[in-house]
């Protein structure tokens, strides 16, 4: 046991004995620490039996690495981890779910740790690294949980791993995966015949599955407009024939006059161009959705005319 060591000190010690920055108990005994030096403020529980000398124990990161250990030899990070890792846009019921999802071989137990989220398959294929961390691909946690999400969250989940800038997979990537499992394969079928690559944000995908929800045409994601002035535009949800576009405008800009002032000057360049542009805001879509889908329904129906 080392007595009196500063919070330096002990840093000094994990790091010249080779140990990370998360390590295990065992670990700590064997490069001489003792109970009173993992007391010392520099070092901090993760979990049982897993400490750390980082700043923030709850850092999702830090979890990942000690529910590793904790887990041992043939176990990766999954699920919603491995997506808010890979800095997803997950739907609610994931992003709110605290819990580290690691992926085990069947016949292991795994840890039974408040906490921890064990899936045991050997099925889901570890192929990726994140900061030296086996993960599993963002495809095949996708198809993990097709086993336990609704619909409409698979669906914003595969557009979110398909975005438009920095897309982590691609559809046909998450359509050859679907034979190769059983479970939710059937809903992650109906998933797929609604995705669509190249959005931006949850809220587009709502929008959009709203107007095919009610009968209307499915909008094109994102279509590319180019102003009399050479300035290049994406629209949300367009039908490029009718003219009609449906676009979330959230609330992050507010306040932001020069925002304001570059969206109001878009909105007249396209509306010039003979664009109707509807607006819908958060409050629209979950407060009143039928009256948002009859603005759009009335403006294809006019420019029918």
């Amino acid at each position: 046991m080392i007595w009196g060591m500063t919070r330096t000190d002990i840093k000094d010690v994990i790091r010249q004995a080779g140990l990370d920055d998360v390590f295990t108990w065992q670990q700590s005994v064997a490069v001489g620490l003792g109970r009173n030096e993992l007391y010392n403020k520099s070092v901090q529980r993760v979990l049982t039996g897993v400490y750390t000398t980082c700043a923030d124990p709850d850092d999702e990161f830090v979890r990942a690495k000690a529910t590793l250990l904790r887990a041992g030899p043939g176990t990766a990070i999954c699920g919603a981890t491995a997506l808010r890792l890979f800095n997803v846009d997950l739907p609610a019921c994931l992003a709110n779910d605290a819990r580290v999802h690691i992926r085990m071989p069947p016949g292991l137990t795994g840890p039974q740790v408040r906490g921890i989220r064990v899936w045991r398959s050997d099925r889901l294929a570890t192929d990726w690294v994140f900061r030296d961390l086996p993960m599993v691909n963002p495809a095949e946690c996708w198809m993990q949980l097709a086993s336990v999400l609704g619909l409409d969250d698979l669906i914003i989940l595969a557009d979110a791993l398909t975005r438009r800038q920095h897309p982590l997979t691609k559809l046909t990537k998450l359509w050859s995966i679907v034979p190769t499992h059983h479970r939710g394969s059937c809903l992650a079928r109906r998933a797929l015949t609604l995705a669509r690559e190249r959005t931006d944000s949850s809220p587009e995908t709502v929008l959009r599955l709203m107007q095919v929800r009610a009968g209307l045409p499915c909008p094109e994601v994102n279509l590319e407009v180019m102003s009399p002035r050479g300035q290049q535009y994406f629209l949300d949800t367009a039908h490029r024939e009718a003219m009609v576009a449906a676009e979330y405008a959230g609330a992050v800009h507010a306040g932001d006059r020069q925002k304001m002032e570059r969206d109001e000057r878009r909105r007249r360049e396209l509306e010039d161009m003979g664009w109707r542009v509807i607006t819908v805001t958060s409050a629209d879509m979950f407060g009143s959705p039928a009256s948002v889908v009859r603005s759009i329904a009335d403006a294809l129906r006019r420019s029918r005319r």
